[in-house]
């Protein structure tokens, strides 16, 4: 296993329970000039803490980014990730079986989940410029007030 600096709560998360499961990873692995989060068993599989990455300097490099790893035959799993126990259990029921469905049939395709895995978006090279697009929106719940997700 390689080990570089971890940053965040959920790539914490993530080295533990796949230590714990056995799983063999890189961490921080290079492509390229990039460096991408994990390398499972040939699936990159990319952690965005929070919706940040779907603005300023992170939007504008995701096409030209993910346009050249989808390139070197990696198939990749994006996962946005806001509520740490709820990204627990996701590891368990949707990112380690994805990774597993993934590594033989995906190369050079991506797959987003959205939400902690509640909602998911997937595509290749030809729309990785709209990947970015959430398929979800909030409207407001008429009986309680408060704002739902749903999907677009």
């Amino acid at each position: 296993y390689k080990h570089s600096k971890v940053n965040s709560v959920y790539e914490q998360a993530f080295i533990q329970i796949l230590n714990e499961l056995n799983i063999k990873y890189e961490f921080q692995f290079p492509i390229g000039v990039y460096n991408v989060d994990f390398l499972i068993d040939g699936v990159i599989v990319e952690l965005f803490g929070g919706d940040w990455h779907c603005s300023a300097h992170h939007k504008e490099i995701f096409p030209t980014r993910t346009k050249f790893l989808l390139t070197q035959n990696y198939p990749i799993l994006f996962v946005f990730a806001n509520d740490k126990n709820l990204f627990e259990k996701e590891i368990y029921e949707k990112i380690i079986p994805m990774i597993k469905k993934m590594k033989t049939s995906d190369k050079g395709k991506f797959t987003i989940l959205w939400k902690n895995g509640e909602y998911s978006s997937s595509g290749d090279i030809s729309n990785v410029e709209t990947a970015l697009i959430k398929p979800y929106t909030a409207i407001r719940n008429k009986k309680t007030g408060r704002f739902e997700s749903v999907r677009r």
